[in-house]
């Protein structure tokens, strides 16, 4: 296990919550903020924790892996733009998807370990790495996943675009 050393935020404009999901499975409640990340309660919104997600450099984390990187949801410096959450969702099943202006993670393990995908140009890839919003679109027994995104300059060189 690892210690990772986090920006503190401590400005309040700079934390508005973009997204709010609660998880059916479980009752936690998970919000995206741009300075604040993702942050999650499991009582109900009286504390909160963050939910550490890769950092711009890392496809994936797990718990079972050591890691020497800062949680800074901040461009520049150590910053990372996939810790600046913008959109949250959590499915019926308790798969959890965040979206930040880095990419879009998804964990399988109730927010323990993170995929990251980002847009890379092919056919079928996310049309931008800024994910604002992320639905659930339930229909006949199936559902399907819908973001609507930005393309950051920043991010992977500009790839993506504006899209859904």
């Amino acid at each position: 296990m690892s210690v990772l050393p986090a920006l503190p935020v401590i400005v309040p404009q700079q934390s508005p919550p973009f997204d709010v999901a609660i998880d059916p499975t479980n009752g936690a409640i998970y919000v995206a903020g741009w300075a604040s990340g993702l942050r999650r309660s499991t009582d109900g919104g009286r504390s909160w924790s963050r939910v550490v997600l890769p950092p711009d450099n890392l496809d994936w984390i797990s718990p079972d892996q050591p890691y020497s990187f800062s949680v800074e949801p901040r461009r520049g410096g150590n910053g990372s733009l996939n810790h600046m959450g913008f959109s949250v969702l959590v499915e019926q099943s308790g798969r959890i998807w965040a979206g930040t202006a880095g990419g879009l993670n998804r964990s399988e393990d109730g927010g323990v370990s993170w995929v990251k995908v980002k847009a890379d140009g092919t056919a079928g890839s996310l049309t931008g790495d800024w994910i604002i919003s992320i639905e659930e679109q339930e229909r006949a027994g199936q559902s399907a996943i819908w973001m609507a995104t930005w393309n950051t300059s920043e991010s992977g060189g500009g790839t993506g675009q504006f899209g859904v």
